[in-house]
């Protein structure tokens, strides 16, 4: 379940932090993130994010990590994205995306991610409504 927590403490500075930004926690993840990224979309155009979805991606070799976080950042809004080691060094990508239902959403993001050059497989971690 996913819900947005806020400070309950009243100050002109928490009130402005309080308007500028939600934490949104989905499962054991707490992500901090700017309203106006919650707010406006990737073409400039307002609308809302009401999916927050965390995927694991494997990449066939670790010298094209940074060719598939800039192609993962054209597909949908990304919220966060890190390099973490599972063994034997590893690595994999865990990226946050923020997504519209309506537009979409999970089956859409699961298409294109199945289809970027150099993923060899990926994992939907979490996800969950935001709101």
């Amino acid at each position: 379940m996913v819900g947005i927590q806020r400070n309950s403490q009243s100050s002109p500075a928490r009130n402005a932090a309080r308007r500028s930004c939600a934490a949104i926690s989905v499962g054991r993840t707490r992500l901090v993130i700017p309203v106006n990224a919650v707010l406006s979309g990737l073409d400039g155009d307002r609308m809302e994010y009401n999916v927050v979805a965390k995927l694991k991606i494997y990449v066939e070799d670790p010298k094209y990590m940074e060719k598939v976080k800039k192609n993962l950042s054209e597909i949908a809004k990304v919220s966060k994205i890190w390099e973490e080691e599972i063994g034997f060094g590893i690595k994999v990508l865990k990226v946050t995306f923020l997504l519209n239902d309506n537009a979409g959403g999970m089956n859409e993001l699961e298409e294109k991610v199945s289809k970027l050059p150099h993923v060899s497989e990926y994992e939907v971690e979490e996800v969950g409504r935001i709101g």
